[in-house]
């Protein structure tokens, strides 16, 4: 804030610029000197006094130079460079973007991309220009007030779970080698697709498993888990405590499941085995539900089925790798079994009606 002061036999305005270097400047009268002040403060507000480079740089080359800056998981790493790719006001100076822009391009990729995958691409540009913000290259954000389109969820396109039947045939379906039990070890305690392909076996102690790193996505290495909460030690079935003894051990990374050439279980790798078993279930009558377009489903099946079982939400979250009882529920309340039936006549009886 400016501050107008008295010195000597005149008023004196003391400011900093963007930069924080100090100025000051003298008047005559308070008057003259409080105006001077208010006029300070607006040029603040208009952007005027901004690092003139704000005007210079294009969003573009700012965006790589602030991705550089930050210190990502290599998967985070490349989901952003991807979002923040082929923008249409990329190549334009930071402070010409304007509002209308933003908007215009969340409504020319709304069409085409889920609401979650729009929200994420929109998160990404405005970090970028926070961060411009920030370094005093631009006064305000034109993405504040961009309208994203509704995430409501069609109800087919919910987490669900498979039947029994169901996970019998998927087994029964699935590529040769180790897919069958890789799939049961997921569908029994709820592990993630990339922290199931990232057993090993030092990880399995006095029949628990250490939940503390996963697959990555880009190189198939081993990397840390996708949350704090993610790092869990979860109790292990007898059957799964037979599965994982009966697998051969990776010699060289200690891995419980690989594919037939020694190779660990990568996204791609994971992703064509679950379509090969989707495809030969379709036109039967275990055909695979619209939603259950992965490894995932039966993680959501594990959870269904530990819900239907009485296990509470609190352990249940837990073992999931949850960060909050919340986020179980937001997930999975719709798989309680019986609760909306059950809730259907406890207002009514309540008030006697």
């Amino acid at each position: 804030m400016a501050s107008v002061e008295q010195h000597r036999n005149a008023w004196r305005v003391r400011w900093r610029d963007a930069s924080g270097r100090q100025h000051a400047r003298s008047f005559p009268r308070k008057s003259d000197a409080t105006a001077y002040a208010s006029i300070v403060e607006a040029d603040k507000l208009r952007g005027v006094g901004l690092d003139p480079a704000g005007g210079r740089i294009t969003f573009d080359a700012y965006a790589t130079a602030w991705q550089a800056r930050q210190v990502w998981r290599p998967s985070t790493r490349k989901s952003q460079a991807h979002a923040l790719t082929g923008l249409p006001f990329g190549p334009r100076a930071l402070t010409a973007i304007r509002h209308r822009e933003i908007q215009g391009w969340i409504a020319e990729i709304t069409p085409g991309l889920s609401p979650t995958t729009v929200e994420s691409r929109f998160r990404a540009v405005t970090a970028v220009f926070r961060a411009a913000r920030r370094d005093k290259l631009v006064a305000d954000l034109p993405t504040e007030g961009v309208r994203l389109p509704s995430r409501t969820v069609n109800p087919s396109e919910r987490a669900v779970a498979l039947g029994p039947a169901q996970v019998a045939a998927l087994l029964e379906q699935l590529p040769a080698g180790c897919w069958s039990d890789y799939a049961t070890v997921i569908a029994l305690t709820g592990l993630r697709a990339s922290e199931a392909a990232g057993i090993t076996a030092d990880r399995v102690v006095d029949g628990s498993l250490i939940v503390d790193r996963q697959l990555t996505r880009d190189d198939g290495t081993l990397g840390p888990v996708k949350t704090a909460a993610s790092s869990r030690v979860l109790p292990l079935s007898d059957r799964v405590l037979e599965v994982l003894a009966a697998r051969p051990v990776d010699p060289a990374t200690g891995l419980v499941f690989t594919s037939r050439h020694r190779r660990p279980l990568g996204h791609t790798t994971r992703g064509d085995a679950w379509r090969k078993a989707r495809t030969a279930l379709e036109g039967t009558e275990h055909a695979l539900p619209p939603a259950a377009r992965g490894w995932h489903t039966l993680r959501h099946t594990y959870a269904s089925t530990a819900l239907a079982a009485g296990i509470d939400p609190a352990t249940l979250s837990r073992m999931l790798g949850h960060a909050t009882v919340a986020e179980t529920l937001m997930t999975y309340s719709h798989m309680i079994p019986g609760a909306a039936h059950a809730s259907r006549n406890v207002v009514a009886d309540a008030l006697g009606l």
